[in-house]
């Protein structure tokens, strides 16, 4: 059952990832500052990415797992994979900070993916994932309690990257 699975899985992705074709703009400040603690990652230092030419700035503290990967799927997707750390953070705070669509953010998870290095059909199969299991962290609104914006927000300019 689970090898029917898998081989349905690939096939599904084989045949729809030549469909995907996105073209949002991801530009991505670094590397981002991470403190483990269990499963549960935080961010140490204010994390910037623009997005469509938006800034899109994810404050020291946010909370995220990076990929949230149910156990039966490891085999296949890494989280700890350099090419998937920032697309992940920037997917989770989209989906529980900011009022994007899912499906926009998902779109910019996949461009990110790409952007950072993962081959398309590794972008598609993170890609399909979030659509297929996404829906159930989508606007879970777990952000800071203080709403705390990053530290150079506000002070007229928006540093260049």
């Amino acid at each position: 059952m689970i090898k029917r699975m898998k081989v349905y899985l690939l096939a599904c992705v084989l045949i729809l990832s030549s469909t995907i074709s996105y073209s949002h703009v991801v530009e991505i400040e670094g590397r981002p500052c991470l403190t483990p603690k269990n499963d549960i990652f935080y961010i140490c230092e204010d994390f910037i990415a623009f997005i469509d030419s938006r800034l899109i700035c994810i404050p020291e503290g946010f909370k995220t797992d990076l990929s949230s990967v149910p156990f039966f799927l490891r085999w296949k997707f890494d989280r700890f994979k350099t090419s998937t750390i920032s697309p992940a953070i920037i997917h989770d705070y989209m989906y529980r900070c900011v009022d994007y669509s899912r499906k926009y953010a998902d779109e910019v998870f996949y461009d990110a993916l790409i952007n950072e290095g993962a081959s398309h059909y590794t972008a598609s199969l993170y890609y399909y994932a979030v659509r297929v299991f996404g829906g159930f962290s989508y606007h879970k609104k777990e952000c800071l309690t203080d709403e705390r914006l990053c530290k150079f927000a506000g002070m007229g300019e928006i540093p260049q990257f």
